[in-house]
């Protein structure tokens, strides 16, 4: 009987991990995606081809354009693993700072 509970407990476990894992890898493959994409369409030598593009947005521009976008906009996913933890430690903070005043504390605890 204890053994049946622990391979119950252990398949859902997986089961749980194993779709963060394919959330992850949808997230990660999109990411990958829109960066292969935005290098690939902020090449001068194709914007080139735009007949609306500015005379003054030439090579120098595309490429700081582009690498604008890739680190601020798009970052690597590395760098959006680290922005998203750095943003769910706020959203936790900032919850938990949110129920202290809802308890009549008047102090802030970090």
């Amino acid at each position: 009987m204890c053994l049946r509970i622990f391979v119950t407990t252990s398949n859902k476990q997986q089961k749980k991990h194993s779709a963060s894992m394919t959330e992850q890898a949808t997230k990660n493959a999109v990411i990958t995606g829109y960066r292969k994409l935005i290098n690939q369409r902020y090449q001068f030598d194709e914007m080139g081809k735009e007949p609306d593009l500015p005379k003054t947005f030439d090579r120098q521009r595309t490429a700081l354009f582009k690498d604008y976008a890739l680190t601020y906009l798009y970052p690597s996913v590395e760098r959006r693993q680290e922005l998203d933890d750095a943003f769910l430690q706020l959203d936790e903070m900032t919850s938990s700072i949110s129920l202290r005043k809802k308890n009549n504390y008047r102090y802030l605890l970090l």
